[in-house]
């Protein structure tokens, strides 16, 4: 494989906010605005924010994930490049990522109607 012959095959925009504990070492990024552009199209995933939640130590991670379980924050393990993929290329087989772009839609939809604040990590 050339690296000189690599071309971007895909951009993705998105505003990260990154929150660090110096106590606990927990870490937390918070991607939103989350824009794909490509040459087949765009998409664009309104309301939507991914948060990833890094910490050393197990416990606090388990500990913060109760947190977000109590607001009614569900577990959704995606990537961001994956489901733009799935979302522009209707060409490509989708099987596997149906759901997850299934459950953000639904997110989505219900965000930008005002009836929830449930979001995806």
């Amino acid at each position: 494989l050339d690296p000189l012959k690599l071309v971007p095959s895909m951009e993705i925009l998105y505003h990260r906010t990154t929150l660090v504990s110096v106590e606990s070492g927990i870490r937390l990024t918070l991607d939103s605005n989350l824009e794909s552009i490509n040459s087949k199209g765009n998409v664009h995933f309104p309301g939507l924010i991914i948060a990833e939640l890094k910490s050393n130590v197990n416990d606090v991670r388990n500990s913060a994930l109760q947190i977000f379980k109590k607001r009614g924050i569900v577990p959704l393990n995606c990537s961001k490049y994956c489901i733009s993929v799935a979302s522009i290329h209707r060409e490509i087989r989708r099987n596997m990522f149906q759901p997850k772009l299934r459950k953000i839609n639904q997110m989505t939809d219900t965000l930008l109607k005002g009836t929830d604040h449930g979001s995806t990590y």
